[in-house]
Parts: structure tokens; C-alpha cells; sequence
């Protein structure tokens, strides 16, 4: 619901896909507006009531006239449902965010997109703006908020500490102060002491005009009670796997409750608190085990810190966290497999946010807990998460690794295959025209690796209706897997099976040999 500056209109929306503008001094309805093909995600008036913005689960953003209810613009590029809008006090631009991961600025009076803000790795759930319409601030379900440069149209910081989907976010009119909750119940505050300059009124920046950002700090973090414990569940689903299992989630679990204290490992907090274990630590009886928030201290110190006795604790740490991670990661996978994707996708979670908080979001393993975690996510239909979470592995190991390493080729291979599930199949057949020829080269044209690439090709093929094409691929991979694996093995029945269900005549199966003794 919305009131207009001047109190003449109120705005409500409703579960029938419209929105309603009420002549507030006539208690009566003014207009209805229907548009929207699917439910409406937000209804805003502009400040000088003399528009109403709305998002839609149809990916849209219109434009409505309050004078006479009429749609001046309708607003597409979003891929995914609209989430929230924001209009400019002039009435001229306006900002969207959309589950597809993107904030964008518009132009109203043109009706076209100005800048695709990208950077979120999950659905944008919240927005602010300054009243000036230069700076902003979203907050996504990938646990970020960021802060934008609308004149530049990019990104100017990224804000972690959050343990759960950013909801809320507001900025200061002066831009000075970014305030964010979360889900979970984390209230963040920061101070944004700066200098920076946002250019022209064309949008062109000046070479001297890169961000200076003096103090940037988590200045409260207020814990409010959780709406969603899934501790007891996750302890009891390990429980049901073996007593190694129960330890090692309850072990991992203490040390990401000690990681949630902590934001930012740049603020004063985090100064303060390491401090404080630092000295519990030193008063500590020499013969005692240290405790979880020690432990977390030790694996985050420099290693030149730390004395003989800490360094041992340390490695003693480093090594047990390991191995309760590893073993976690595969019970994650047992219960994907038992047909258990919750317990499975809270298990890939725990063990991504302790490597990502104790490694950078680049190391093999949490990037190998990523993959995993996606594949829980499409089994429970959360595709655009699944997909946000391997497009980051891809782009990672991309940059890091190279086009053609192993690890890189892994994750174009899950991209690839989840787009096709998606039927974003453009995409999805560009990647296996990369991907292949890569794995030709890295596995040569039998390898395991090519012929599963080259059957999700074949896949890709069928859907766009391109059958013969697909039949060619598919005979070509069975001729291999009959040579190299035989004809009742399963990845060979597999591909006879992708080639009985095509369209069209069934190639026959080759008769069976029968060999005579040379003499």
C-alpha cells in the first residue's frame, strides 16, 4: 500500500493481478489497473502522484498514468518476475530489480534500459536509492548487499556478513549511511566515509574520479531471534548416517555460529573480538584442549603470529576442519542420492559458508560444494539459484584456471546441462560447441568426458527439433560405448535408450559375431 505526497491518492494491491488507485478525499476507487499476466511484486506512486510504477511476475515493469489509469510504458528485459521498484522524483527514471539476478535503471519518457546492473549471484530482493537518483544500494539472496554508481552504471562495493537473503536495505538521502537485515534476523549498519565523484550529467566519469573509500565498517550487528533454525534437523539427519557424521556437523556447526559473530574481518568488531579469545587463550591452563571461538582464532591469524604451541593447535584445527568438511560434503551427497534434498542442500550450505568464510569462494573444494549444492537446488525446483551459484564456479574457474583446465571444462559441462534442463537451449548448445572441441583436445574423442558432453549436445539438438542431427551424435557415442564399455553396461543402454526415444526409425542393433578358433 502507498499514500501520495499531497494525501489525494492511495494505492493497494491485491492477489486478483491488479492494482488500485483510490481517490483518498472521495472514498471512492479511482481506477484499476490490469496489465500484469501474473501476480504483481510491487506497487509504487511516484513522489508527485502522478505515476504509479509496477513489477510483475510476467518480468515486466509498467508505467501508470494517475490522471487517467492508462499504461504510458511498458518496460522489458528482466528474464525473471520483478521484485521491486523504485521511482525517480522527477518521474523521468526508475530502478528494478528482478529474481534474474540484475538491477536496472530506465528512462521512462524513452522506454529503454540505461544501465544493466550485474554483480548478484541470486534474486535481488531489496532496494534504496538517493533522492539525487546517483548512488544505490540492493540486497539479493546470494547473503550481499551492493552499492551502485548509477551515472557509471556499476558496481562501486560489495558489502558480506549477512548468514542469510538481504530483505531489507536503506540509504541515507545524504549516501553517507547503508543500513541492511537479512532474513535471518542480522541487522548491518555501515559507515561510508568517502570521496568520489559521479561525473557529468551525461554519465562520463573522469579518469581521477576512481572510489576512495576512507572507512567502511560494520558498525552494529544485532542479532534478532531466527526464524528458521535448521540445526536440530541438520544434527539429527547426520545422526541417521553414522556417529563420525553427528560429531562433525556439531563441530562445524559451533565454529560457523563463531564465524556469524564476526561480519567483516576489516571492521572494529573483528579487531575487538579477536583480541578478546587472544586473551582468554594466553590465561588458559597449557594442558587444555582451546575451545571453538579459540580454535576460529587461531585458523585466522597469520601463521608469523603464532607461537610453537599455538602453531601445533592451529594444524591440529586446520586438519580435523578438513576432514569434518570432507566428510560432510559426502554425506551431502548420500542424502541427495536417498532422496533426502533438504537435509542434503543444508549440509552443501554449512559446508560452503565455512570454506568461503575461511578460504576465498575461489578454492577447489568450496568451488566442488557449490556444484554440489546446485545440483540439490534443481532437484527442488530453486533453478535460477542453481544456476546463479554454477555461472559464478564457471566464471572463477575461467579466470583463474583457464578455458581449458579440468576444473573450468567440469563446470561448463554442469552450466551446459542445466541450461538445456532450463531450455535456454541457444546458450546451452553454444557451450557444448566450446565445450567439446576442449575435451577432444584435453581427453581425446573417446574419452568419458567427451562422449557425455557430446550426448548433452545430442539433447540440445533433439529440443530444437534438429533430430537427425542428434541421431548422427548419438549413434556415434553407442558405437564407442558398445567398443570401449560393451552392450549391456550401463552408460551404453543409456545412450540406446536417448537414441530408441528419437523420432523417426530406429537404427537396427548390430548383430552379435560369431568367432571360430584359427588353427
Amino acid at each position: 500500500m502507498a499514500v501520495s505526497a499531497d494525501h489525494r491518492y492511495g494505492l493497494s494491491r491485491g492477489q486478483d493481478v491488479t492494482v488500485k488507485i483510490w481517490d483518498l478525499h472521495a472514498g471512492e476507487l479511482r481506477w484499476v489497473l490490469g496489465g500484469h499476466e501474473e501476480w504483481i511484486g510491487a506497487a509504487r506512486l511516484s513522489e508527485d502522484g502522478r505515476y504509479v510504477v509496477t513489477g510483475g511476475a510476467d518480468a515486466t515493469v509498467r508505467v501508470w498514468r494517475t490522471a487517467d489509469g492508462q499504461c504510458a510504458a511498458v518496460l522489458t528485459g528482466h528474464t525473471d518476475a520483478v521484485v521491486d521498484v523504485l521511482p525517480g522524483a522527477d518521474g523521468r527514471h526508475l530502478l528494478s530489480c528482478s529474481a534474474d539476478g540484475t538491477v536496472r535503471l530506465w528512462d521512462v519518457a524513452a522506454s529503454r534500459c540505461v544501465h544493466v546492473l550485474t554483480g548478484h549471484t541470486a534474486a535481488v530482493r531489496s532496494l534504496a536509492v538517493t533522492p539525487d537518483f546517483l548512488l544505490a544500494a540492493s540486497g539479493g539472496e546470494d547473503r550481499q548487499a551492493r552499492l551502485w554508481d548509477l551515472t557509471a552504471g556499476r558496481e562501486l562495493r560489495a558489502f558480506t556478513g549477512f548468514s542469510d537473503a538481504v530483505t531489507d536495505i536503506a540509504l541515507a538521502p545524504d549516501g553517507a549511511l547503508l543500513l541492511a537485515g537479512d532474513e535471518g534476523g542480522r541487522l548491518l549498519t555501515w559507515a561510508l566515509d568517502w570521496e568520489y565523484d559521479f561525473g557529468s550529467a551525461t554519465g562520463v566519469l573522469r579518469a581521477e574520479s576512481e572510489p576512495v573509500i576512507e572507512e567502511l565498517r560494520a558498525e552494529v550487528a544485532v542479532e534478532l531471534p531466527s526464524r528458521d533454525d535448521s540445526r536440530p534437523a541438520l544434527i539429527e539427519a547426520m545422526a541417521r548416517i553414522g556417529e563420525r557424521q553427528r560429531r562433525a556437523v556439531t563441530r562445524t556447526l559451533e565454529l560457523a555460529a563463531e564465524l556469524d559473530k564476526v561480519p567483516s574481518r576489516d571492521d572494529t568488531g573483528y579487531r575487538l573480538y579477536m583480541h578478546s579469545v587472544a586473551e582468554d587463550l594466553a590465561s588458559r591452563e597449557r594442558d587444555k584442549t582451546p575451545g571453538t571461538a579459540e580454535a576460529f582464532t587461531l585458523l585466522l591469524r597469520p601463521e608469523e603470529e603464532l607461537n610453537r604451541s599455538e602453531t601445533f593447535w592451529a594444524n591440529h584445527f586446520a586438519a580435523q576442519l578438513q576432514d569434518d568438511l570432507d566428510m560432510l560434503a559426502e554425506a551431502a551427497s548420500l542424502l541427495h542420492r536417498e532422496g533426502d534434498p533438504v537435509a542434503a542442500e543444508r549440509t552443501w550450505q554449512l559446508v560452503v559458508d565455512v570454506r568461503s568464510h575461511l578460504w576465498d569462494a575461489g578454492y577447489v573444494e568450496t568451488q566442488r560444494a557449490m556444484l554440489g549444492w546446485a545440483a540439490v537446488l534443481v532437484d527442488l525446483n530453486r533453478q535460477m539459484e542453481a544456476l546463479a551459484l554454477i555461472r559464478a564456479v564457471t566464471a572463477e574457474r575461467e579466470r583463474d584456471l583457464g578455458p581449458d583446465h579440468p576444473a573450468t571444462l567440469e563446470a561448463i559441462a554442469a552450466l551446459a546441462s542445466l541450461l538445456t534442463d532450463k531450455g535456454e537451449l541457444d546458450e546451452a548448445e553454444r557451450l557444448y560447441d566450446r565445450l567439446v572441441p576442449l575435451l577432444v583436445r584435453r581427453y581425446g574423442p573417446d574419452g568419458p568426458h567427451t562422449l557425455e558432453a557430446r550426448v548433452g549436445l545430442a539433447r540440445v539438438h533433439r529440443r530444437l527439433g534438429r533430430h537427425g542431427d542428434a541421431a548422427q551424435a548419438l549413434r556415434e557415442v553407442l558405437a564407442k560405448r558398445r567398443l570401449h564399455l560393451g552392450e549391456q553396461h550401463p552408460d551404453t543402454l543409456a545412450v540406446q535408450a536417448e537414441l530408441d526415444s528419437l523420432p523417426g526409425p530406429v537404427p537396427p542393433r548390430p548383430a552379435r559375431r560369431g568367432w571360430r578358433r584359427r588353427r
